[in-house]
């Protein structure tokens, strides 16, 4: 059994049922995971101009760490493959797209 101890504390691992009881946990936690200043947003459909689109399960914007997030929840039992597909697909398309207009950018609605 894996354990991590921190502060004389112990944690252990928490097998969640499904994805959505893991995505309930990371909404209910996100000023926890990404800072007190993070507003969460649900799921909306992300695509580029080229129609290539997906729907992440949200995205976070950090208001003090002037970054924003796209989140993806995934249980450690999921084929890595299906996630890294959508990113390499995005970021292909992205790129053939920067080429096609010699490196402008703006390539996402």
């Amino acid at each position: 059994m894996k354990i991590v101890i921190k502060d004389n504390i112990k944690y252990l691992p928490h097998h969640y049922k499904s994805e959505g009881e893991l995505e309930t946990f990371v909404k209910n936690y996100i000023e926890v995971i990404f800072g007190d200043d993070s507003i969460f947003f649900e799921r909306s459909k992300i695509e580029t101009k080229a129609g290539i689109g997906s729907i992440p399960d949200g995205f976070v914007l950090s208001l003090t760490g002037d970054k924003w997030y796209i989140i993806e929840v995934e249980l450690a039992d999921h084929p890595l493959y299906n996630l890294s597909v959508r990113i390499t697909a995005s970021q292909e398309e992205e790129n053939y797209i920067l080429r096609a207009n010699k490196g402008s950018r703006g390539c996402f609605n």
